[in-house]
C-alpha cells in the first residue's frame, strides 16, 4: 500500500506490481497507512482525518471520520473493530467500523436518524422537514423486499400511519425501532411515550427520559460519532439533531453548545480559532479590519499536521507595523485549495465588515504552493450603493508561498514582502517564512465599502489572509 501528498492512497499488487484498487482520496498528505490482519481492510489518515476501505475493491467501509482535532497516531484496535486514534491532550478516539446485518426496514431508519433525510423517487436526498410540509415524493420501505414511492394521498396515509407528521415525530419512531437493536429499554418499565407527548417533551429530558444509566452512556457515545461524522460531511442539519442529543445529556458542556451554535449558522462549517486568537485590543482602530470571527488559525496553529511547528509562532501579536502599514495581526483566515485539504478549510470567508470609505486597501497574506500567473483567490469588495468589484488573488503578481524558495523573485509586481522569520521547518530546510503585502487602489473612494468577501478559485494553491488595512 503507497500513500502520497496528493491527498490518496493505493494497495498494489505485490506480485504483480499492478494497482489493485483505485486512488483512495482522503485529501491532504497521507500517512498511517495499515492492513488489518486478515488482510480485509485497509487504513489510512491525514492527521485530521481517517477512513477505512475494503483492501480488494477500495469501496469505503467508514465515511471520512473527522474529530476535529489532530490525530497523530492511528490503529485498528487489537480486535479489528474499532479504529483507535490519539489525540495532542492525552484522549483517545474511538470509532466502531463493525458492519450490521439489519433488515431494510432498520437500516432505513438509521440512515434517516444520521442524515435527518429521506430518498425521493429520483434518489436524491431530501431533508426530513421538507417532506413533512409536502409537495416532495419519497420512497418508503414497504418490506424488506419492496421499495414503494408515495405522495399525495399515499404520502398523508403512511404519515398518519407512522404518527404525527413532523420530522421529529418520524425521527422518534426510527429511534424507538432501533431501541430494540441496540439493547436499550425505558427507564421505568411502567412508563409508556406516545409520539404526541414526545413532540411536547422539552430537549433537555427528551432523549433521558426513557433510557437507563447504562443506556444513555451507549446513547451518548452514538450521537458523539454520529455528530463527528455529520460535521466531517457539512451535513448540518444532522450534525444540529446530534448536537441537540449531545447538549441535552450534558447541558453544561460549553463545547458542546460552541458546536452546536457553529451548526446552526448560515456559514457553518467555517473553523473557527477564536478560543486560541489573542482578544483585538480595545484602541485598535476601525480601519485595520476586525477579521475575529472568520479566523480559521491562530498564529501559533502549525499549518500541517505531521510538521508541529511549522506555524507564525514568530510573528508578533497584536497591532503591527509592516511594509510601512499598521495591521492588526492575530490569525489566519485559510481557504481551501482544489484537492481537499484537512482540516477541512472553508472555500471562502463572506461578510468581512469594513463600514468605511478607503482610497487604498491593504492586505497582508500568502498561501500555500502555486504556480505563475494562476488566479488563486479573490476578494470581493461590496459598496453600500449596490455596486461590487473584484480584486483578483494572482500567484507570482500579489502573493507568493509563505515559503521561500530557491531561485525565484522576491516580489511580485503588486506584492512586497512586509515580514520575514522562521520556524522550525524552514530552518530545518534552510530557508525563510514570509507574509506579502499588497495594496489595491478603490476605484470609487467616495463611496462607502460595506463588506468584502474572501473566495478561493479552487487551484492547486491554499490562500491565507492574515490582516486588512482601510487607507482613508
Amino acid at each position: 500500500m503507497t500513500t502520497s501528498d496528493d491527498g490518496t492512497a493505493r494497495v498494489w499488487d505485490a506480485v504483480t506490481g499492478q494497482p489493485v484498487t483505485p486512488p483512495l482520496r482522503i485529501g491532504g498528505g497521507v500517512h498511517h497507512p495499515m492492513f488489518s490482519r486478515d488482510g480485509r481492510l485497509v487504513l489510512a489518515g491525514n492527521g485530521f482525518v481517517v477512513q477505512v476501505w475494503d483492501a480488494h475493491s477500495g469501496t469505503p467501509v467508514t465515511p471520512p471520520l473527522n474529530p476535529h482535532v489532530p490525530m497523530p497516531d492511528v490503529a485498528f484496535s487489537a480486535d479489528e473493530r474499532s479504529v483507535i486514534a490519539t489525540a495532542p491532550d492525552g484522549r483517545v478516539l474511538s470509532w466502531d467500523i463493525t458492519t450490521v446485518d439489519w433488515p431494510l426496514e432498520d437500516l432505513a431508519a438509521a440512515a434517516r436518524l444520521l442524515s435527518c433525510r429521506e430518498i425521493d423517487s429520483t434518489g436524491a436526498p431530501v431533508p426530513l422537514e421538507q417532506i413533512m410540509e409536502g409537495g416532495a415524493r419519497i420512497a418508503t420501505v414497504a418490506s424488506s423486499n419492496e421499495v414503494t414511492s408515495t405522495n399525495g394521498a399515499d404520502k398523508a396515509k403512511r404519515l398518519s400511519e407512522i404518527g404525527p407528521t413532523s420530522a421529529r415525530g418520524l425521527l422518534r419512531r426510527d429511534w424507538e425501532r432501533l431501541r430494540s437493536r441496540l439493547a436499550l429499554r425505558p427507564s421505568r418499565d411502567n412508563e409508556t411515550h406516545s409520539e404526541s407527548s414526545a413532540l411536547h417533551t422539552p430537549l433537555s429530558a427528551f432523549d433521558q427520559s426513557f433510557l437507563t444509566s447504562a443506556a444513555r452512556e451507549q446513547a451518548f457515545a452514538w450521537h458523539t460519532v454520529q455528530a463527528a461524522v455529520a460535521e466531517a460531511n457539512q451535513q448540518w442539519f444532522a450534525a444540529t439533531f446530534h448536537l441537540d442529543r449531545l447538549c441535552a445529556f450534558r447541558e453544561n458542556d460549553a463545547e458542546l453548545r460552541q458546536r452546536r451554535a457553529q451548526a446552526r449558522q448560515p456559514n457553518a462549517g467555517v473553523l473557527s480559532a477564536a478560543s486560541r486568537v489573542p482578544p483585538r485590543a480595545p484602541t485598535t482602530p476601525s480601519r485595520l479590519i476586525d477579521l475575529t470571527p472568520h479566523y480559521t488559525f491562530a498564529l501559533t496553529d502549525s499549518l500541517h499536521i505531521r510538521n508541529p511547528d511549522n506555524s507564525f509562532s514568530a510573528l508578533s501579536a497584536g497591532m503591527t507595523n509592516l511594509g510601512g502599514i499598521d495591521f492588526d495581526v492575530r490569525g489566519l483566515v485559510h481557504l481551501a485549495g482544489g484537492e481537499r485539504l484537512s482540516p477541512p478549510f472553508p472555500e471562502s470567508v463572506r461578510g468581512v465588515r469594513v463600514g468605511l470609505k478607503a482610497t487604498r486597501l491593504h492586505f497582508l497574506h500568502a498561501c500555500s504552493r502555486g504556480g505563475d500567473d494562476t488566479h488563486i483567490a479573490s476578494l470581493m469588495v461590496h459598496y453600500t450603493n449596490a455596486l461590487h468589484t473584484e480584486i483578483p488573488i494572482v500567484f507570482g503578481r500579489d502573493v507568493r508561498d509563505w515559503h521561500s524558495r530557491a531561485n525565484e523573485p522576491t516580489n511580485g509586481a503588486n506584492a512586497t514582502i512586509a515580514w520575514r522569520g522562521t520556524n522550525a521547518e524552514s530552518v530545518k530546510n534552510s530557508h525563510q517564512i514570509r507574509l506579502f503585502k499588497t495594496t489595491w487602489t478603490n476605484p470609487i473612494p467616495g463611496v462607502e465599502i460595506l463588506s468584502l468577501d474572501y473566495v478561493s478559485k479552487l487551484t492547486d494553491s491554499a490562500p491565507f489572509l492574515v490582516a486588512i488595512t482601510v487607507e482613508e
